[in-house]
């Protein structure tokens, strides 16, 4: 069984566009005048791709990393204005643990100056992928679980990574919107059921 991770390109951009409206609003936040300011942006990637032969989770339960159908990544988006720096970062995990999130803003902060406080990171909740809670490592112990320890260990390091290459490719930059419909990547799971309720995946 090989390590299948699909996502749509538009999940990800959606994120990251969500991800620079919500750094505006808080460098807005820390100073009325910011946004009048030149914005600076950078933009970069990091691997965190797991080894294989980690321990995987997904909907169905768990299994080993036999293979890599796609890489997984850390996405970074850096917003500057006025000497003030805040950081988006999208993984491609199922979640992120509450300790990995402290220890990640923590080494950012220590390596880049962004304040652990403009610092936002979140999972794009990938349904199937890396293993990050400890109390299910047990389940399959040996060397898999090992290799799922020395991952959780490295992945702030390598988040931080795609942070520190953000931050080295800031250039000036200008914020726009627009809005555009996509109806191909989705489908619509709501169903109005004949009694007046609404469920999601009814079945047949």
């Amino acid at each position: 069984m090989k390590w299948l991770t699909s996502l749509s390109a538009m999940k990800k951009t959606n994120l990251l566009i969500t991800g620079l409206l919500l750094l505006m609003a808080t460098l807005k936040a820390q100073s009325p005048s910011v946004t009048s300011a030149p914005l600076q942006v950078g933009a970069a990637k990091n691997k965190i791709t797991p080894p294989i032969g980690s321990i995987m989770g997904n909907s169905y339960g768990m299994a080993i990393a036999k293979g890599v159908h796609d890489d997984l990544y850390a996405r970074t988006l850096v917003v500057e204005q006025k000497g003030v720096k805040a950081a988006f970062i999208a993984v491609d995990l199922i979640s992120i643990p509450h300790e990995i999130v402290l220890k990640t803003r923590h080494l950012i902060a220590q390596t880049t100056g962004i304040p652990a406080g403009n610092i936002i990171l979140s999972a794009i909740h990938a349904h199937a992928g890396p293993q990050l809670n400890p109390l299910f490592w047990d389940v399959i112990g040996g060397i898999p679980k090992q290799k799922s320890q020395a991952y959780h260990k490295s992945l702030p390091q390598m988040i931080a990574k795609s942070v520190q290459e953000a931050v080295d490719k800031l250039q000036p930059a200008r914020l726009s919107v627009g809005t555009v419909q996509e109806t191909s990547v989705n489908f619509n799971r709501r169903f109005l059921l004949d009694d007046g309720t609404f469920r999601t995946n009814p079945g047949v």
